[in-house]
């Protein structure tokens, strides 16, 4: 579920390029075009003179944070275990014993709360994903003359 599809808010990055030294580190750097990015990397580098065939960083394409949909069956599981811990185990049994028919109406219909309650509250994340994670070689640098 992503707020594009909701009328919700999009993060302004969404389509730019990531970029950090390590793999590891948080991707708290972006810009609008891979070349920016690896210029960057490059103004960061250690051993501006070291093996061309080192990694120097890493950039990815920021995309759209997906949030996950509402699970009804978890949903259903844990009210029948606040059931159970207010009453009598046996008489709540599996309760309530839906069909997957019926599930994934309940489903939908709760998306669909979920989603608008973030569009009208601009609740949705403002942080994005990172896909096409790419390692950055030292001889992808531009040289200057």
């Amino acid at each position: 579920m992503k707020a594009s599809e909701h009328g919700g808010n999009v993060p302004q990055t969404v389509g730019g390029i990531g970029y950090t030294k390590t793999r590891d580190d948080v991707w708290f750097d972006s810009t609008t075009s891979e070349q920016d990015a690896i210029e960057s990397l490059s103004e960061l580098d250690d051993d501006r003179n070291g093996n061309p065939d080192d990694v120097i960083g890493y950039v990815g394409n920021l995309v759209e944070q997906d949030v996950p949909s509402i699970d009804a069956d978890w949903i259903l599981e844990n009210l029948n275990d606040q059931m159970c811990s207010e009453g009598s185990a046996e008489a709540v049994d599996d309760w309530p014993s839906a069909s997957r028919d019926q599930l994934e109406e309940l489903e939908s219909q709760l998306n669909s709360t979920l989603a608008q309650w973030l569009t009208n509250h601009r609740l949705w994340p403002d942080w994005c994903s990172l896909e096409n994670i790419r390692p950055v070689l030292r001889k992808q640098v531009s040289t200057k003359p």
